[in-house]
C-alpha cells in the first residue's frame, strides 16, 4: 500500500456530545460515530433522556490509533 495516500483509513468521524436538562445541568456525555442513531437509542432506553432539553456536539476525526483531534 502507498502510505502517501490516506484512502480514508484514518478519517473515521466521531461526535462528542453532551445532553443537558432544562436548567443546564449535564445529564450525559457520549461519543459516537453515529450520534443521530445513538440519540434514537437513548430515546428508546435511557431513563434520563426524558429530561434532556438541549444537546451540544463536537465533530472530530479519529485516527486508527484512537486519538482525536
Amino acid at each position: 500500500m502507498d502510505i502517501s495516500q490516506n484512502n480514508g483509513l484514518n478519517d473515521k468521524k466521531t461526535a462528542l456530545y453532551r445532553d443537558y436538562d432544562i436548567d443546564g445541568n449535564l445529564l450525559y456525555i457520549g461519543v459516537s460515530s453515529d450520534a443521530i442513531q445513538r440519540t434514537r437509542e437513548h430515546l428508546q432506553s435511557a431513563r434520563w433522556f426524558k429530561h434532556a432539553a438541549n444537546m451540544t456536539a463536537e465533530c472530530r476525526s479519529q485516527s486508527r490509533t484512537g486519538s482525536t483531534s
